[in-house]
């Protein structure tokens, strides 16, 4: 493998590319099989795109894998999620939570004849009352707690389109 037409391009250090050299550790497993995985920093990337970038700019050969491709579809389904989560699910939710509290809230007090229930079910009847109040108020806390540190919708779907953009798709 050391002796591939651009090696020694590759292989060639330059201060204004990406350091693509193998170390000395990298270079006698390469030597042995023919290739090697590394978990250098200096080759360490947040995606993809990021490391197909610098190798076209660095004018280096650019293989497209499979998983690089199933990577970039994960991450498209996971920010419709993000999409589905922001404009719809967490808003209809929280009118649901909010409505179904103000409902419970503002019912007429449960009536509860002496000839239907006893005093010990009139109790229990009052008890799961408070308990269902208790249940959508803090569920209702919860989904308004989640909001505030999530990426709003707009700001999600610029960055895909952004990353769509610099993949060239």
């Amino acid at each position: 493998p050391t002796k591939a037409e651009f090696f020694e391009q590759f292989q060639a250090a330059s201060p204004t590319q990406t350091s693509w050299k193998l170390s000395p550790s990298e270079l006698a497993p390469f030597k042995k099989q023919g290739f090697v995985a590394t978990t250098s920093e200096r080759l360490a990337a947040r995606s993809f795109v990021e490391v197909y970038d610098r190798a076209l700019v660095d004018g280096m050969p650019v293989i497209v894998t499979v998983d690089s491709i199933l990577h970039a579809w994960q991450r498209s389904f996971q920010q419709l999620a993000a999409f589905a989560y922001t404009d719809y699910l967490h808003p209809t939710l929280g009118k649901l939570l909010a409505g179904m509290l103000r409902t419970l809230r503002t019912a007429p007090a449960f009536k509860v004849h002496s000839s239907t229930l006893s005093a010990s079910s009139s109790f229990y009847a009052s008890a799961a009352v408070k308990d269902v109040d208790a249940y959508l108020s803090t569920a209702l806390a919860l989904l308004e707690s989640v909001e505030p540190g999530k990426p709003s919708a707009d700001a999600v779907k610029t960055n895909y389109f952004d990353n769509l953009d610099k993949a060239g798709v």
